[in-house]
């Protein structure tokens, strides 16, 4: 699933149960199926799964997950040369801002 991240956190520390984890907190959006839209949604991403990749705004991912799971298992950055995913995405803000004299 190709992802706009929004916005990242770095978080290392003890869970309750008292594993270590490290990673992100990433917040994204993506194109809600069926729908003229996006969805925002957000996840903790182990840095195993990012693999040295940190997660920065406006940067495009290609996250795997488990069937029917929100665990990430894999991130993967999307290199977007001419810029067309993430325009893509923006279009409709842009649309809605240019209402306002934006």
């Amino acid at each position: 699933m190709l992802v706009v991240v929004l916005s990242s956190k770095y978080a290392k520390g003890t869970n309750k149960a008292g594993k270590a984890y490290e990673g992100f907190f990433v917040d994204f959006a993506f194109p809600e199926e069926g729908r003229n839209g996006y969805k925002n949604r957000d996840s903790f991403i182990d840095v195993k799964a990012l693999e040295g990749v940190v997660p920065a705004p406006g940067m495009v991912l290609d996250l795997q997950t488990n069937f029917g799971s929100t665990f990430v298992n894999k991130a993967t950055p999307i290199i977007d040369k001419d810029g067309a995913h993430l325009a893509a995405f923006l279009a409709p803000f842009q649309q809605e801002l240019s209402k306002y004299g934006k």
